[in-house]
C-alpha cells in the first residue's frame, strides 16, 4: 500500500479511535493514520492536510459527520468517505447507493469488516465499464437542479421500477417487490430501458 495514502478517523469516543489506529498500523506500518475526538479538530485537518480517506462518525457535539461531509462535498476535494452510525442508517444507506465516493459501517462492527472495507477502497479493483442504464442515471444525477426532486420511473418492457432523486443523490429505489440497494441493482443489470422523468420544485420526497 503507497506511503500517500492517509486516512483521517473521527470519533468522539476516544476508545474507539484508539482501537482502529492502533489495529490498522498493526496491519500495515506504512498507513498514514491520523485520529481525532472531535469534528472541530477534523475540520481544521482537512483545511489543511492532503487526507484520502475519511472514516467518522456522524454524531457528534459541536461539528458534526454531516459538516464534515458537506465541507468535502462543497470544496470538491475527492475524498473517500466511510461513515460510522448506530442511527438512521436505512435513510444513510440509500442516499448513497450510486455514490462512488460514500460508503457505510453500521455500528458495532467487527474490527476486520472495517479494515477489510478501508483496504478495499485505498486499492480498489479495475472500474467496471457501465452499461447504458446506469449512464443514463449518472447523467440525470449531473443535470438535476439542486432545488427539484426527481421521480424517475425506469420501463424495460413488461418490468417497471422507480428511482427517488433528491439533492442529486439517489435515496430510494423500487421494482416490484424489492427496494433499496436491491432494486437499484436489479435495474442496474438492464441493458436497455426508457426513463420517463418527473420534476418537482416544491421537494416533495424528502421531509426538510
Amino acid at each position: 500500500m503507497a506511503m500517500e495514502n492517509r486516512i483521517l478517523i473521527v470519533d468522539d469516543e476516544e476508545d474507539l479511535t484508539w482501537s482502529i489506529t492502533k489495529s490498522l498500523k498493526r496491519e500495515n506500518r506504512a498507513l498514514d493514520v491520523i485520529s481525532v475526538n472531535s469534528g472541530h479538530e477534523a475540520m481544521e485537518i482537512l483545511q489543511n492536510e492532503k487526507i484520502d480517506l475519511l472514516v467518522t462518525d456522524l454524531r457528534m457535539p459541536g461539528i458534526n459527520g454531516h459538516d464534515l461531509i458537506k465541507y468535502i462535498q462543497e470544496k470538491k476535494l475527492g475524498i473517500k468517505i466511510i461513515v460510522m452510525t448506530a442511527f438512521g442508517t436505512q435513510e444513510i444507506e440509500n442516499q448513497m447507493l450510486l455514490s462512488e465516493q460514500f460508503y457505510f459501517i453500521e455500528k458495532p462492527f467487527e474490527m476486520g469488516s472495517l479494515k477489510q472495507k478501508i483496504f478495499k477502497i485505498l486499492n480498489p479493483a479495475p472500474k467496471k465499464v457501465m452499461n447504458n442504464v446506469e449512464k443514463k442515471i449518472r447523467v440525470l444525477l449531473k443535470t438535476a437542479k439542486p432545488n427539484h426532486d426527481l421521480r424517475v420511473t425506469l420501463v424495460n418492457g413488461n418490468k417497471k421500477g422507480q428511482i427517488y432523486i433528491s439533492e442529486r443523490q439517489i435515496y430510494q429505489a423500487e421494482l416490484g417487490c424489492l427496494n433499496g440497494k436491491n432494486a437499484l441493482d436489479e435495474m442496474l443489470r438492464w441493458k436497455h430501458c426508457v426513463l420517463e422523468v418527473e420534476s418537482f420544485e416544491d421537494r416533495r420526497f424528502v421531509a426538510k
